[in-house]
């Protein structure tokens, strides 16, 4: 078995790092190794490592007596590291539970030396500041490649989004540097590999802080400069190729001259060291150059001419700059006219229509945890219509969201935008193919014009057909498949749409109005699972607007519950159905969970309370089967007439069957029908593991796209 050796050094972290070591008791490490290197701490960090390590027989607890860096750190821990693989990780970030076996696979799909997944900084409250490494799409580079992604700066020094071959990383990988000894430590790498693998789903964040090395004030530029050395050095032992050479030049001038311009920035214009770094970066940096850099990076060449055309003046003209835009940006309805970028400085503005019934919590659910997904991307613009206060509870809507009620005030805040990134995401959930929603979306196309005019991003993702129609279908698929990020659903709309691909609906992976499940483990069972011998109840929930279920249906449903000493509970999720509910309540003498005076949100804590003691759960209703899955009861829908719908959506999570065809029906077949059902609870659980994993690969591709495609 392909296996890790895991790197974490450590230094006076004993508040931050137990969350880390939390993180890692998430993962699955079997057959890993942790290495812990303790940096001469002085603040009961060791003991605290120590003693999470007695749990464990797969941790190495390396202490250097006294504090020699990380990248000492990291070279101690080399030489004990004994597997195939070598992942080195900061323990104050924070990861997705399956990186090493996303990484892993790639490797030994690809049998690539080095793999990188792509990673996003973000401030300690969690705003998403930068994509960093990668591309929207997996590729695999050879040696010379890769030196050309790093010039491009689609490969930066960070360790902890790379895994690293065991057989390619040198003793003593990285040199005695006070800050950059990662890049110092890579590059000479990268002209020897036999190949990179890329993996585009962001697996990392990394959390930007003060007092980080990397925000911290350091005077020796010796450590720049060796960094530009290595790179340089890289370009030559590939025979210095002209094109090559020319993406070094532009490097050095949008990475290497900025990162000393930064440093100037930190240092501060107190400082009598302040004006060497600048003077080297303006040196660096030349007007002949200065069109090409803006049109290779718009944000990075700007700024390189703010240092050029600023020079001493840069560190106050770009403070200066910051504190006017944060003027700005706090005058409410004021439009921005600061000049946002990708790379960190600006922020992403997303769009999205939202609009939901009323009395449906599955439309709800399914927004909710989409609304999260582009949160995650940046700053939401959500048009909800008519919606009550009681939807928008339910919605878990943030304060920093903007709400729209009326449709022309939300697309007028979208083509009037003029500066930032923006993302335009279409609604989530089940659309018709009808006139009405063609002449929807083509008024969304001036909208997703100006977004794509201005370099941002269109997301379609979790959309579904109720119904096809050939003629619809060919007016549609010109309007709907042009979108950087375009997942559906359901295999029969992307085969009538013929473009895209597919994903669980986003309610798979939603757990309630109260837990941000784009950021819940993905480890094990839901968090709110119940023990299976509690689990005493049938919840059943079946729609108004069918014909009633018919006596043979409602006999079985009985005996069933007699034959497993099961409790019939009749809910109500959709509150049209409230009368269907009543009417089977009293046929199968069941409690009645109605839906009377409740808000959205109390209703379903209350409808997700039945659900988590259920066993099963009877419907016709998809989301019904959905959100009960989610808290741990076994889906299953019975009817004369198969709900489509449902067998679909279950289909594309590989649990086929949950809807079944009873054609007689018969007493004895809807028994049987259910009692194979009752069988299968640890299939579905674990098919909805995988789709909780697709979701969130969909949330990767969103941020990425958002962030990082250009």
């Amino acid at each position: 078995m392909s296996t890790v050796s895991i790197v974490l050094p450590v230094h006076d972290c004993a508040d931050a790092l137990p969350g880390c070591l939390a993180a890692l008791d998430a993962m699955d490490l079997t057959g890993h190794e942790v290495l812990v290197v303790d940096d001469g701490s002085s603040d009961g960090t060791l003991a605290l490592v120590r003693a999470w390590a007695e749990k464990r027989d797969d941790v190495v607890v390396l202490a250097q007596p006294v504090n020699r860096g990380v990248a000492a750190a990291r070279n101690l821990a080399l030489t004990y590291a004994s597997r195939r693989y070598v992942w080195f990780l900061d323990h104050d970030d924070s990861w997705d539970p399956q990186i090493l076996r996303v990484l892993v696979t790639e490797a030994e799909r690809t049998n690539a030396d080095l793999v990188v997944c792509r990673a996003v900084r973000t401030t300690a409250e969690g705003r998403v500041r930068e994509m960093l490494d990668g591309f929207s799409q997996a590729r695999v580079l050879d040696a010379r490649q890769t030196v050309a992604a790093l010039l491009a700066g689609r490969v930066r020094g960070y360790l902890w989004n790379k895994l690293f071959r065991r057989s390619v990383v040198p003793p003593g990988m990285f040199p005695a540097m006070t800050s950059q000894s990662d890049l110092a430590g890579l590059v000479p790498l990268l002209p020897r590999l036999r190949s990179t693998a890329f993996v585009p789903d962001v697996l990392y964040r990394h959390i930007a802080r003060d007092g980080s090395i990397t925000n911290s004030r350091d005077p020796d530029l010796q450590n720049l400069r060796r960094c530009r050395d290595e790179v340089r050095a890289a370009v030559h032992q590939l025979g210095d190729p002209p094109d090559l050479l020319a993406a070094y030049l532009r490097w050095e001038s949008l990475f290497f001259a900025l990162a000393l311009a930064n440093t100037a920035l930190r240092l501060g214009s107190g400082s009598s060291f302040h004006s060497a770094p600048l003077s080297e970066a303006r040196r660096t940096i030349t007007w002949r150059a200065l069109p090409g850099l803006v049109a290779a990076d718009r944000s990075r060449g700007l700024r390189a001419a703010l240092v050029k055309g600023a020079g001493p003046a840069y560190p106050a003209v770009y403070r200066a700059t910051v504190r006017l835009r944060e003027r700005v940006e706090r005058l409410p309805g004021e439009r921005r006219t600061s000049a946002e970028g990708r790379d960190g400085d600006g922020e992403v503005h997303v769009y999205v229509r939202c609009t939901a019934q009323d009395d449906n919590l599955g439309d709800v659910v399914l927004r909710r945890r989409a609304l999260r997904s582009l949160r995650a991307a940046g700053r939401l613009h959500v048009f909800v219509g008519p919606a009550s206060d009681g939807l928008l509870e339910a919605l878990s809507l943030s304060p920093s969201d903007t709400i729209y009620r009326q449709e022309a005030d939300w697309r007028r805040s979208c083509l009037e935008r003029r500066r930032g990134s923006m993302v335009l995401a279409d609604q989530p959930g089940e659309f018709q193919m009808q006139r009405y929603y063609v002449w929807q979306q083509l008024r969304l196309v001036p909208m997703a014009r100006h977004v794509r005019r201005h370099g941002g991003t269109v997301v379609r993702a979790g959309l579904g057909a109720r119904s096809h129609h050939p003629l619809f279908s060919r007016l549609l698929k010109p309007l709907m498949t042009h979108a950087d990020v375009l997942a559906w659903r359901d295999e029969d709309t992307r085969s009538s749409l013929r473009g895209g691909g597919t994903m669980p609906d986003w309610a798979f992976d939603d757990l309630g109005p109260d837990v941000d499940a784009t950021h819940a483990p993905l480890t094990g069972p839901p968090a709110t699972d119940v023990p299976q011998q509690r689990r005493g109840v049938l919840a059943v929930s079946m729609r108004g607007d069918r014909p009633a279920p018919p006596p043979e249906w409602v006999e079985a449903v009985r005996a069933f519950c007699t034959d497993r000493s099961l409790r019939p509970v009749v809910v109500t999720q959709v509150h049209r159905d409230g009368a269907r509910s009543r009417d089977l309540a009293r046929l199968l003498h069941a409690d009645l969970v109605a839906w009377s005076s409740e808000t959205h949100r109390d209703q379903e804590l209350h409808l997700r309370d039945v659900y988590r003691r259920s066993e099963m759960v009877l419907s016709d209703r998809l989301h019904v089967l959905i959100v009960a899955l989610t808290e741990g009861a076994t889906p299953v829908c019975v009817t004369s007439n198969p709900e489509v719908k449902v067998g679909r959506h279950f289909d594309e999570i590989c649990l086929p069957g949950v809807s079944t065809e009873v054609a007689d029906v018969t007493t004895a077949d809807i028994v049987t029908a259910l009692d194979v059902a009752h069988s299968r609870r640890t299939e579905a659980q674990a098919q909805l593991q995988a789709a909780r994993t697709r979701v969130r690969r969909v949330d990767a591709r969103i941020v990425s796209a958002a962030g990082g495609a250009r």
